[in-house]
C-alpha cells in the first residue's frame, strides 16, 4: 500500500517503495513533483482544495481521487491523511495512506449502468401499461378539435356566413391541436432515454400531468382518483422525468393493489404539502394494505407480490428519491390500505422566496385540485 510522509507545510519527507513503484519515480524526483502531474485533471481542483483546507485546519481527511500510474493509466485511490502531533498539540508531520479503490469504483459504475437499464425497462413497461390512458388523454383534444371544425363548417354554411363565429371556432381548433401536441410532448419526455436534468421543478404541474396519464387506467379498473394539493407548493430541485416516473409508479401500484376490492370502494387519494424544507407527496389506496413481511422488504430489488412483477419499480423509485436528497417510505393507513410517501427538498430559490411563512401540509385544509373517476 503506498504511504507518504510529509512535513506540516506539505513537503514530501518520505515515501515507501510501493509509492515509488506506482509512480515510477525516485524519492528525489517525487519531492519536487507537482500535484498537476499526478492527479487527474478533472479531480485536481477539488483534491488540492480539500488537501489545503485540511492541512491548514490540522484535521484528518479522507478523499477519493484518481492518480496517474507510471504507465500513464489513472486509477482511483482513497487518500487517508492523519497528522502526528507533539505533546503540545503541534503537528510534526503528516502520514498519508493511499488505498487503491479502482476496482470498487468500476463495479459501482457497472452497477449504476445496470440500474439505469432497469429504470429504462421500467419506463417502457409503464408505457405499455398506460397505452389506454395515453389514448384517452390524446383523444380529448382531438375530439374537441373535430367538434370545433364541424361547428366552423356550419357557420360557413349559413347565408351569409358568420365569419366571427368561424374565426372563434378555428381559434379553438388551433388551441385543441396545440393541447394534443403538448400531451404527446410530455409523454415523449417521460419515456425518452435521456440523462437526468436538474431544474427548479413545479411539483404541482408535474403531478397533475401524471394524474392525467393515469386517469385511463383508473377508469378501466373502476378506481376513483382524488387529488388534493396544498396551495402555492414551492418548486423543488430535481429531474422532471425521474420524479414523474416515481409518481407514475406509485399511482399505478395503488390502482393495481385494489384488484380484489369490491367496485365502488376502490379509491386512490393523492396529496401533497410542504414543511420548512421539503415538499411531500403521498399516495394512499383503499386496498388490503401491506403485510409486515412486505413492509420490511417492499423496496428490496427483485422483491414483488405481483405474479408478473419484476420487483424493480419501487427499488428504482427509492434510488431516484434518495439521489434527490429525499426519502421514500411505506406504511399502512389506520382504516386499511397502503400509503406510500416521499419527500424532496424545496429548491434554494423557492426557500429564499418563502422566507418564514408558515408551512402548509396536506392535513391543513388542502385545496382540491381535481377529483376524477
Amino acid at each position: 500500500v503506498p504511504v507518504a510522509v510529509t512535513t506540516p507545510s506539505g513537503a514530501v519527507e518520505g515515501l515507501n517503495q510501493a509509492t515509488l513503484n506506482y509512480f515510477g519515480k525516485t524519492l528525489e524526483t517525487l519531492k519536487d513533483w507537482e500535484a498537476t502531474d499526478a492527479v487527474h485533471p478533472e479531480d485536481l481542483e477539488r483534491t488540492i482544495a480539500a488537501h489545503n483546507a485540511n492541512y491548514e485546519a490540522g484535521r484528518s481527511y479522507d478523499i477519493e481521487t484518481r492518480l496517474r500510474r507510471a504507465d500513464h493509466v489513472y486509477r482511483w485511490f482513497n487518500v487517508l491523511a492523519m497528522p502526528s502531533r507533539d505533546v503540545d498539540g503541534h503537528i510534526l508531520r503528516w502520514f498519508e495512506l493511499l488505498i487503491d479503490i479502482d476496482d470498487r469504483k468500476r463495479a459501482e459504475a457497472a452497477l449504476q449502468a445496470a440500474n439505469d437499464r432497469l429504470a429504462r425497462a421500467s419506463q417502457v413497461a409503464s408505457l405499455v401499461e398506460l397505452s389506454a390512458s395515453i389514448a384517452h388523454e390524446v383523444n380529448q383534444p382531438i375530439a374537441a378539435a373535430l367538434a370545433n371544425a364541424q361547428a366552423a363548417l356550419r357557420w360557413l354554411g349559413r347565408d351569409p356566413p358568420d365569419l366571427a363565429e368561424v374565426r372563434e371556432a378555428l381559434d379553438d381548433v388551433v388551441k385543441d391541436g396545440t393541447r394534443a401536441g403538448n400531451v404527446i410532448d410530455r409523454i415523449r419526455s417521460l419515456f425518452k432515454n435521456a440523462p437526468p436534468s436538474l431544474e427548479d421543478l413545479d411539483i404541482t404541474e408535474a403531478l397533475t400531468e401524471i394524474v392525467a396519464l393515469s386517469r385511463g387506467k383508473a377508469l378501466k379498473n373502476g378506481v376513483f382518483l382524488q387529488v388534493q394539493l396544498s396551495e402555492d407548493l414551492p418548486t423543488v430541485r430535481g429531474d422532471r422525468v425521474q420524479l414523474q416516473q416515481v409518481m407514475l409508479n406509485l399511482i399505478t401500484n395503488a390502482i393495481e393493489a385494489m384488484s380484489d376490492v369490491d367496485d365502488g370502494n376502490r379509491n386512490v387519494r393523492i396529496t401533497a404539502g410542504r414543511d420548512d424544507d421539503n415538499v411531500s407527496v403521498t399516495v394512499q389506496d383503499s386496498g388490503p394494505g401491506l403485510t409486515q413481511a412486505t413492509l420490511e422488504r417492499v423496496f428490496e430489488p427483485f422483491y414483488t407480490t405481483k405474479p408478473t412483477g419484476l420487483g424493480v419499480g419501487l427499488s428504482i423509485c427509492r434510488s431516484i428519491i434518495e439521489a434527490h436528497s429525499g426519502a421514500l417510505w411505506a406504511t399502512n393507513a389506520e382504516k386499511g390500505g397502503a400509503v406510500f410517501s416521499f419527500t424532496v427538498p424545496i429548491s434554494a430559490s423557492a426557500k429564499s422566496r418563502i422566507g418564514v411563512q408558515d408551512p402548509v401540509m396536506p392535513s391543513q385544509a388542502p385545496q382540491p385540485l381535481a377529483v376524477t373517476s
